[in-house]
């Protein structure tokens, strides 16, 4: 049972639900301003969405402001256009909407996925990619001579660099890292060891 309830003490507004026989506020700083704007007027009902059930609050026409009980996360379904927001709650459509998770801090900003626009991004500023690989020795303690590094995977229409290190230590230190490019670089020249250790990082707003 959820609803939009006042605090009796401090007179705040936000949203309950009742977890057990207790009112227990789900509600963060951002939805509570949401609501004392009149943003959140209403709830609309339940969900099911990715294998996991959503609770819907009205907050126009053509948008909701949703809570996910089993992640805790907060966002936004937005239809755009002149498509009503129950009708995509009725159809569950993947397709017609685009997602936004609040944060919690006391100046919130509105982080925007959409699925027909991927971006490789968080707040303008590039995820950066880390693959790391266990101790390789190839099955003995000789001494191996490294020959050549190279990443090999699925091209892009757009490629950026990788850069290449390497611990032959147990991943105690790392040798100074190099640039290659996906497409057609490759390190030479990587001198030896027992066994070592790869690590390959990647920043671009590219998948």
């Amino acid at each position: 049972v959820y609803w939009i309830g006042v605090n009796a003490d401090t007179g705040a507004k936000g949203i309950y639900r009742l977890n057990g026989m207790q009112a227990e506020k789900v509600s963060n700083a951002t939805i509570d301003k949401m609501i004392s704007n009149g943003v959140i007027r209403s709830i609309l009902g339940s969900f099911n969405l990715l294998g996991i059930t959503h609770i819907a609050f009205g907050a126009g026409g053509t948008t909701a402001v949703n809570f996910c009980p089993d992640t805790g996360f907060w966002w936004y379904l937005t239809t755009g256009g002149s498509l009503n927001i129950t009708a995509v709650l009725a159809a569950a459509d993947t397709n017609s909407y685009s997602l936004s998770y609040f944060n919690t801090v006391s100046n919130p900003q509105v982080y925007r996925f959409n699925p027909n626009s991927p971006v490789w991004q968080d707040n303008s500023s590039a995820y950066t990619q880390t693959i790391q690989t266990d101790n390789m020795d190839a099955g003995t303690r000789h001494l191996k001579f490294w020959k050549s590094a190279a990443i090999i995977g699925d091209e892009q229409t757009s490629t950026s660099d990788f850069d290449i290190s390497y611990s032959d230590d147990d991943y105690a230190t790392s040798s100074v890292a190099r640039t290659v490019s996906p497409t057609t670089g490759k390190l030479t020249r990587l001198g030896a060891s027992r066994r070592r250790s790869w690590k390959a990082t990647n920043n671009a707003n590219a998948p």
